[in-house]
C-alpha cells in the first residue's frame, strides 16, 4: 500500500512539491508580514523590479538560477554557484548568506528567526506567481494592441 504525498496547496505557487522534499522543517509563512519583513530588511538594497547597484531585483527571484538576473554584475562567489533559489536554499540563505554562498559581496548578518525568514519568502513566491507566463505576456500584448487598434487616443468616449 503506497501513502501519497502531501502537496503544498497555496493557489500563488505555480510549483508544487511534496512537503518532504527537503531535510529542513521551515515553518509555513504569511504573505503580509513577509511583505513587512521585505521592506524592512531587503529593501534597502533590493528593489522588486528594477536592479539596484546594491542588489539584484527579487520579484522573480523564486526558482531562478542563483547569479543570474539580467543587468546585474554580480560577485564571482555568486555568479559561480550552482542551483536555483529554492525555498530550502532562500531559507538557508536569509539565515547566513555567507554559508551558501562562500565570499559573497552581500554584507548581510541574516535573518535569525525561522518564522521571519519563512514569511519573506512566502511574499517572494507570491510576487513570482503574479509574474505572467510567456504565454500570458504575448495574450495580453495581443489584448492590449487590439484595444489600441479600436481606440488610438485612448479616449472613453
Amino acid at each position: 500500500m503506497s501513502k501519497s504525498k502531501k502537496i503544498y496547496e497555496y493557489p500563488w505557487r505555480k510549483h508544487q512539491f511534496p512537503r518532504d522534499a527537503a531535510d529542513l522543517d521551515i515553518p509555513d509563512g504569511d504573505v503580509e508580514k513577509g511583505k513587512e519583513l521585505y521592506n524592512r530588511s531587503c529593501a534597502g538594497c533590493h528593489a522588486l523590479d528594477e536592479n539596484d547597484w546594491l542588489g539584484p531585483a527579487l520579484r522573480d527571484v523564486f526558482n531562478r538560477k542563483v547569479g543570474s538576473k539580467k543587468g546585474f554584475y554580480y560577485s564571482t562567489a555568486m555568479s559561480m554557484s550552482k542551483g536555483n533559489w529554492t525555498r530550502e536554499k532562500l531559507f538557508l540563505f536569509l539565515d547566513n548568506p555567507e554559508d551558501v554562498v562562500p565570499h559573497t559581496a552581500m554584507f548581510f548578518d541574516g535573518i535569525k528567526d525561522p518564522y521571519e525568514r519563512s514569511c519573506i519568502i512566502e511574499y517572494l513566491q507570491y510576487l513570482g506567481s503574479m509574474i505572467p507566463s510567456k504565454g500570458q505576456e504575448k495574450l495580453l500584448k495581443k489584448e492590449y494592441a487590439k484595444t489600441e487598434q479600436v481606440n488610438p487616443q485612448g479616449d472613453n468616449a
